[in-house]
């Protein structure tokens, strides 16, 4: 889906506005790991303009890999999803 003007206004504004609370990784892909289980957080944009759904961070088969807590996940050069710096909520 191609985003209009308004809904760019909208996330700039979002981001701005992040960017100024101290969230650093509006934009980023998140991971965290529970006692029961870890689940993904997705950036915003890809819930707006339908992307999730071909999101190849959805394909997580790390398992749980023994830690606890809120990581930063991507992709490296060779697109295999890596775990990065932890992220305090």
């Amino acid at each position: 889906m191609k985003l209009t003007p308004p809904v760019r206004v909208a996330l700039d504004l979002l981001r701005k506005e992040a960017v100024e609370q101290g969230e650093a990784h509006f934009d980023d892909h998140l991971i965290e790991f529970r006692n029961d289980g870890w689940t993904i957080q997705h950036p915003i944009i890809e819930r707006i303009d339908g992307s999730l759904f071909d999101c190849p961070f959805a394909a997580w088969d790390g398992g749980d890999i023994g830690y606890r807590g809120r990581y930063v996940l991507y992709s490296d050069e060779d697109g295999q999803l890596c775990i990065g710096e932890e992220v305090t909520p």
